[in-house]
């Protein structure tokens, strides 16, 4: 994943202009916490390269404040600030 805030991954998806897709929908704060708990207790290392190739997330100890969602607190990037707007 290059994008903390929403679905898009892999090389295939840069520069994607279709934004009606699915892909551009905002990351669940629930599932990344899921996944995030799933690096930290993997078993080996080769298992957590999996995971976070597979779901683009790692274990941090902001998962125990109750209010962390990173894909709300992050920096607006230029791609995110283009399609929603935010500039003109």
């Amino acid at each position: 994943f290059y994008c903390s805030a929403c679905h898009c991954f892999h090389t295939s998806t840069l520069g994607r202009m279709d934004v009606h897709s699915l892909d551009w929908r905002l990351r669940d704060k629930e599932t990344l916490c899921l996944h995030a708990q799933a690096y930290r207790d993997a078993p080996s290392s080769t298992e957590r390269n999996t995971l976070f190739i597979k779901h683009g997330v790692q274990w941090s100890s902001l998962w125990h404040l109750p209010y962390w969602d990173p894909a709300q607190q992050l920096v607006v990037d230029s791609m995110h600030c283009l399609l929603d707007s935010m500039i003109f």
